[in-house]
């Protein structure tokens, strides 16, 4: 779809008649910019990438506006967004929830041949006490790469993924089923909360997962996370779990001043002195953080137990510590298929293949060939979604998945284009959860429909296509 004058007041009057907001498919044609210019309006809540392969570039710019940017469902190869324009400052300054799902970033313009200058790929910027403080941001299925905020790989010591500006405030973070790789400094960091201790709860967010993420050739640490060193505010609640760390700084998690934060089941291996002159795998700091179900193998410091700091100190000198598991920190090769390459596929025999916690894998278990139940049905949901049908093309029955935060009453409805009501598939009471109806479209012709979800303060439109 060209996104153009036409296009827009289509659009437009679309929107007024059927919903609030509404997804709009991006060709690489359409311009990926143009289609954010657009969504920052509030008009649209979901960019959905339907080039295979496409190479989307795009010029660093603001989220003001709750945006989702997906790959179209069915995709043979991930759609990639090539950065562009950054000049050694943030790509994304994120002033409203930002979800990514299903694509690449990459900071290396195959074309020109050149690494653009990223200082952060994502900036978490809305100051603590402003309106749209706590913006949730989640980085799901995608693979992030090339960050150098000098352009230059041989020589840049800085260029992270994700950074939570000084003084701002985050929501629920999710970082999941993704790849980072090929940075000049760390992945994942929130170190500025002691600079600048953020109003009232004193943390940088309120909740942050990291699961079923690796992290390869990360000059910094991959992780480096801290709290605001008061003990009687209550800290971010964090999960790093399933992740596998390679050829990265020594120190892979840096992590001070922060209670009750848990750490398990990761495989840390290949390790080398990046920007920071190291000596341990992981450090802790905090009552209640645990780390626990970890090996380590061919690191550049002391293998097992001796590479892991449960710090005493602190940035408030309040001499709080986390503890670790050392009968479930192991140093066994994981026999990976091709490390050097950045293939950690898991060998058959594979020692680590059932040593998890849970009986998994060690490490992001998508290397182990194992689910990674993220459409877990029993999970509650954080925000709320309406997923593409599928199949799509469908003839014809398709399924229709949503997932709702909160319970209260919903009403799943499909139209035509002319918008005359055409199925209410449901129009009741719902639990929170993730929930899956079947429409059938046996009694009508062929062509595109329209699927609303619609409760409290949501409406959410799909398209989908009928071909008998």
């Amino acid at each position: 779809m060209k996104i153009n004058k036409i296009t827009i007041l289509a659009v437009i009057l679309l929107s007024s008649y059927f919903v609030h907001a509404q997804t709009i498919p991006v060709a690489v044609s359409d311009g990926l910019n143009t289609a954010l210019t657009y969504a920052n309006t509030g008009a649209a809540n979901v960019l959905e990438l339907t080039d295979s392969g496409g190479q989307y570039y795009c010029t660093a710019t603001t989220i003001v506006s709750p945006i989702t940017i997906r790959a179209q469902a069915g995709l043979a190869v991930k759609p990639t967004i090539i950065i562009k324009g950054c000049k050694a400052l943030p790509f994304l300054k994120i002033y409203d929830s930002f979800t990514l799902d299903g694509v690449i970033l990459d900071g290396y313009d195959p074309v020109a041949a050149t690494y653009d200058s990223v200082q952060h790929v994502f900036a978490i910027a809305v100051l603590a006490g402003s309106t749209n403080e706590k913006p949730d941001f989640a980085l799901k299925n995608c693979v992030v790469q090339n960050i150098y905020k000098f352009g230059d790989p041989a020589t840049s010591k800085d260029g992270d993924i994700f950074d939570v500006s000084t003084g701002a405030r985050a929501g629920v973070l999710l970082f999941e089923n993704t790849i980072f790789t090929h940075t000049g400094d760390e992945a994942i960091r929130a170190i500025n909360t002691h600079k600048a201790p953020v109003a009232v709860e004193g943390n940088f967010c309120t909740t942050m997962t990291v699961r079923n993420c690796t992290f390869h050739d990360i000059r910094g640490s991959s992780i480096k996370i801290e709290g605001d060193g008061d003990s009687t505010n209550v800290d971010s609640q964090v999960l790093i779990d399933h992740c596998t760390f390679n050829k990265s700084q020594v120190r892979v998690i840096w992590h001070r001043d922060l209670q009750n934060t848990v750490i398990r089941n990761l495989l840390v291996t290949n390790l080398m002195q990046g920007n920071d002159q190291m000596d341990n795998c992981i450090s802790i700091q905090g009552n209640g953080t645990t780390v626990s179900y970890v090996d380590t193998f061919n690191v550049t410091v002391p293998n097992h137990t001796s590479g892991f700091l449960a710090d005493a100190g602190s940035w408030s000198g309040a001499k709080r510590t986390g503890t670790f598991d050392a009968a479930t920190i192991y140093n066994l090769d994981p026999m990976y298929a091709d490390a050097a390459n950045g293939d950690f596929t898991l060998a058959a025999n594979s020692p680590v293949r059932t040593m998890g916690s849970d009986g998994k894998a060690l490490g992001d278990v998508r290397w182990a060939g194992q689910p990674t139940a993220v459409k877990d049905l029993n999970t509650v949901p954080t925000t709320f979604s309406l997923e593409q049908n599928y199949p799509n093309p469908f003839n014809p029955t398709t399924s229709i998945e949503f997932s709702i935060p909160s319970a209260g009453k919903y009403s799943l409805k499909v139209y035509d284009m002319l918008g005359q009501e055409i199925s209410n598939l449901i129009d009741s009471e719902l639990n929170p959860g993730v929930h899956k109806v079947t429409f059938n479209g046996n009694n009508l012709a062929s062509g595109l429909y329209l699927y609303r979800l619609s409760g409290s303060n949501i409406n959410l439109t799909r398209k989908m296509l009928l071909l008998k």
